[in-house]
């Protein structure tokens, strides 16, 4: 008995124009929600942006054998130090 092949239903299809109106409409309000939201999720984006430039130096001490909660608190803190050196330089301290 040979399987009979019934043909796929037409998928219904937005015109041109109104996909585009959709995406634009959903880029719209990720960008709104975003800016809202800005206050809340700058933290996140910072420990983001730290952990990932922090990582290679992480994996390097690691590979010479050192335990990683150790190498991540070595790293922060030199990140830590380095930041507060750095504003401790730019920023103008009055006496």
């Amino acid at each position: 008995m040979i399987p009979v092949q019934t043909p796929a239903p037409p998928s219904p299809s937005l015109p041109a124009w109104a996909r585009l109106s959709l995406i634009g409409v959903a880029l719209a309000l990720v960008v709104w929600l975003l800016w809202v939201n800005m206050a809340v999720l700058a933290p996140f984006a910072l420990s983001a942006a730290l952990a990932y430039v922090l990582r290679p130096g992480v994996e390097r001490l690691q590979q010479r054998r050192w335990p990683r909660a150790l190498a991540a608190g070595v790293a922060v803190f030199l990140a830590m130090l380095l930041m507060t050196l750095l504003i401790l330089l730019l920023v103008p301290i009055e006496v």
